[in-house]
This record gives structure tokens, C-alpha cells and sequence, in this order.
């Protein structure tokens, strides 16, 4: 594919050696809805009537966790800096959560160690 030739709202471009872990084979017509995004989640709605992939212009980032309808979803790194889900054929709901043990941890730790100071 020629570099001019490339439209990411309708091309999709993944790591090598993702291509086996997807479900979707052609270009269809999904349809999201109900749409909410908060700092650390965002959820919405996916019709679609064959398995496809769903881009999320968002910073690929590690702690990033996905769930279809409550069933976790691998993101993988598309188009060499953003999120994409692969959802099956049907309507499913979508939601992606932050979830940083590590940060959460050292911020109990930190605050446990800051009340022994006042102790």
C-alpha cells in the first residue's frame, strides 16, 4: 500500500504477527452508539453484522484493559500509536478501563507512610 493510498478512518494497520489473533477478514459498516468517556473509562455500544475491528483513536498504552460484553479483549496497536479491539458479529457492549496496580499500591503505601509521620 503506497503511503497516499492510506485513510485511517477506513484502514486499519496492526502489528506484524497480529493478523492471526483477529477475527475480521473484510471492511464492514458497525455502527457504535451510547458513547461515554471519563478519564479512566470509556464505554459504548457496538452493531455490527460481522466480526470487525474497532479503532479507538487513543494513545496505545499497557494499562489499558478492554471487556466485551464483560469477557476481556486483547487491544492491540494500531496504525503504530492507537487502540484496536476486535469484536465479533452482533451487538455487544464495549468498555476499556485504566487499571494501574502499581500507581494504586504505591499510593496506599504513600499515604500509609504519611499517617505514620503524623504518628
Amino acid at each position: 500500500m503506497r503511503a497516499i493510498d492510506f485513510d485511517p478512518r477506513k484502514v486499519i494497520l496492526l502489528a506484524p504477527g497480529t493478523e492471526s489473533l483477529i477475527g475480521a477478514e473484510n471492511q464492514v459498516s458497525a455502527s457504535v452508539s451510547n458513547l461515554v468517556m471519563k478519564p479512566h473509562e470509556i464505554r459504548f455500544q457496538v452493531s455490527t453484522p460481522e466480526p470487525t475491528i474497532v479503532n479507538i483513536s487513543q494513545s496505545h498504552y499497557h494499562h489499558w484493559k478492554a471487556y466485551v460484553d464483560g469477557s476481556p479483549t486483547p487491544i492491540h496497536l494500531a496504525n503504530g500509536a492507537f487502540q484496536a479491539l476486535d469484536v465479533p458479529a452482533g451487538e455487544f457492549g464495549v468498555e476499556l478501563f485504566y487499571e494501574d496496580r502499581g500507581f494504586v499500591l504505591g499510593a496506599w503505601l504513600s499515604g500509609l507512610s504519611l499517617s505514620g509521620c503524623f504518628f
